[in-house]
């Protein structure tokens, strides 16, 4: 007689035990089901829970994670808050007390007051470098550049140097008088200078300050605009600033290149044990492989690598002018972002956090697709607003600032203010300012965000019963 079957699920081999110690130990490997196919099992957290033994790639992870923030606070402290620094000194020089409306931007009504602040703005120039707050060399590496941008024309450029800088005047004064005239470009180079006993440290910085023409109205918007700083050093680099540039970096490269050929391997076992599988149960290798890889491998895989190729060209480039390559910036940001959703996965270390994870997953997806219906709603409610109020008030004055304050009173964070404000400039009467306002509100507050809540009691309910039918028991709920 032969005793219940015994499943091995390292070797894939069903084992048959007889009760009598004499008769021969059965082995069968084409009549199992692996249930591992077609149960995409996570298999650095089965090993972790089952076998004991040290989930290295989850630790390498975790730690990668670790070290991106601590990458990411030296820079803060040091390139960020030079640049946010520089850039308040800057605008509170030339453009002091300049009225400002509710965006942050300055507007320019008349010709005459136009001509005069591109007077005093090309004098304040060249002697700014009298006024910085710092006991450093200030001084100013080039002269005034003015571009005159026109429709239909090529760019005038003109320098000028202290003896005439006034006369930058003039262009402003003649650009304004034709309808031709788009935007008027001022810009200086200054150069900080910085000694230590082994070191020499040379800061370039570029600014500028735009006057651009207002959708052909005559209305000029006044920008300023701290376009670049670059630094060089001359001598030996001190330790700090190889701390804050290089160290970070090359610990994450030396951790994720670790944990990218522990993942590597992994797929190295995949494939094997694919390509065994495949030729004796006579299924394609691709489909063999795909179901023995659980789809949490091809998203590690993924981030591991763009975390490599990443620091790799951090490393080649970094110079103290990284905060001017915008577009690495944007790279490390995403590489760093996606690496931190690889944790998601290792949640399931705990039941009641994976449970929470499935269904912020699942409740988020059928959110966007609710969303994506009220989409045209929302359109529709921008234009109305626009079309009501957008001729008279300038919280609807555009397509995108429209959205955006929609966007907060669906937050219920400006409500009344809006209100108050097309109310002061209003010439429409109250009743249609209370009906808009009133609508959306009701319609955001109340059909969305209860929608959104249905969709996660849903959820829930769901995920309660297919845990209640995994084991087998009906859903008492």
């Amino acid at each position: 007689m032969l005793s219940p079957q015994q499943y091995n699920r390292y070797t894939e081999i069903l084992k048959i035990v007889p009760d009598d110690p004499g008769e021969e130990v059965k082995f069968y490997t084409k009549l199992m089901k692996n249930n591992e196919q077609f149960k995409k099992t996570d298999r650095d957290f089965e090993t972790w829970k089952n076998d004991y033994v040290v989930p290295w790639s989850p630790l390498f992870d975790i730690a990668i994670v670790l070290l991106y923030v601590f990458f990411a606070l030296t820079f803060q402290t040091t390139k960020m808050a030079m640049f946010h620094n520089f850039n308040t000194i800057f605008d509170n020089y030339f453009m002091g007390d300049a009225d400002e409306d509710d965006d942050g931007l300055t507007y320019i009504y008349f010709k005459s007051e136009f001509v005069e602040i591109v007077k005093n703005v090309s004098e304040l120039f060249f002697t700014f470098t009298d006024s910085f707050p710092a006991q450093s060399n200030f001084t100013r590496s080039s002269n005034l550049t003015a571009t005159l941008i026109e429709k239909g024309k090529q760019n005038s450029v003109s320098y000028f140097c202290q003896e005439n800088a006034s006369e930058a005047s003039e262009i402003a004064s003649a650009a304004v008088q034709t309808l031709n005239f788009k935007e008027l470009l001022l810009e200086v180079d200054y150069l900080i200078e910085e000694f230590t006993e082994k070191t020499e440290s040379l800061i370039t910085v570029k600014y500028s300050m735009s006057f651009k023409d207002v959708d052909n109205l005559g209305i000029i918007e006044w920008r300023s605009k701290f376009k670049k700083t670059e630094v060089q050093y001359i001598g030996t680099t001190m330790f700090i600033d190889a701390l804050h540039n290089e160290v970070f970096p090359i610990a994450i490269l030396f951790v994720d290149a670790f944990a990218l050929l522990i993942t590597i391997s992994r797929f190295m076992t995949f494939i094997k044990f694919a390509q065994k599988y495949s030729k004796e149960n006579y299924v394609s290798f691709a489909k063999s492989f795909l179901w023995n890889v659980n789809g949490w491998e091809f998203f590690n895989l993924f981030y591991q690598s763009l975390t490599l190729v990443t620091i790799i060209i951090y490393i080649l480039i970094v110079d103290p002018n990284f905060g001017g390559e915008r577009w690495l910036l944007f790279l490390l940001g995403c590489s760093a972002f996606i690496h931190s959703l690889g944790l998601f996965r290792y949640l399931k270390m705990k039941p009641e956090l994976w449970m929470v994870a499935r269904i912020t997953g699942r409740s988020l997806s059928k959110s966007c697709i609710f969303a994506a219906g009220f989409i045209p709603t929302y359109i529709g409610f921008v234009f109305m607003g626009i079309s009501f109020f957008g001729y008279f008030c300038n919280v609807f004055k555009g397509f995108l600032r429209t959205i955006k304050v929609l966007f907060s009173i669906f937050h219920s964070d400006i409500v009344m203010d809006t209100e108050e404000l097309v109310k002061e400039a209003a010439v429409c009467p109250d009743w249609l300012i209370y009906t808009y306002i009133f609508a959306w509100t009701n319609l955001t507050n109340g059909i969305i965000i209860n929608s959104t809540i249905s969709f996660v009691e849903c959820t829930i309910d769901f995920l309660i019963g297919a845990k209640w039918k995994k084991y087998g028991r009906p859903n008492v709920t």
